[in-house]
């Protein structure tokens, strides 16, 4: 039996990790995160825009130096290189939504207009 994870005293072999996913309704969210990872496998980021996302990263997740940083890597069983993809995500996602649709919305937006606009009251009883 080969052990691919172990959650404290638990050992999960490569056998029974697919039934977890799938009683824990885990397998759905892992399908669609790989799915975007491969979608936004070709967008780059500038090293400024990466330095950018990762000081964002770390302030989100309050990692404020070193010993910060090694704790939460282990906390979350992540090497550096899983971090580094982590924190330009986001921008990836952001930037590959802007490439693919930022100019069908204003089109989209006009034609489905009518069917948008409504009108909402918020009438109080008193």
């Amino acid at each position: 039996m080969d052990i691919v994870l172990k959650i404290g005293e638990q050992d999960i072999s490569s056998v029974e990790l697919y039934p977890l996913l799938a009683q824990y309704r885990l397998l759905p969210q892992l399908a669609k995160q790989i799915i975007i990872d491969q979608a936004i496998a070709s967008i780059t980021c500038t090293p400024e825009e990466s330095t950018v996302a990762k000081q964002r990263f770390y302030q989100k997740q309050q990692i404020a130096d070193e010993n910060q940083l090694k704790v939460w890597l282990d906390h979350h069983g992540m090497t550096p290189e899983q971090l580094e993809k982590l924190t330009v995500r986001d921008l990836k996602i952001e930037k590959f939504k802007q490439l693919t649709w930022a100019d069908k919305l204003d089109p989209y937006f006009v034609k489905c207009k009518g069917q948008l606009d409504r009108v909402l009251s918020n009438v109080r009883d008193n």
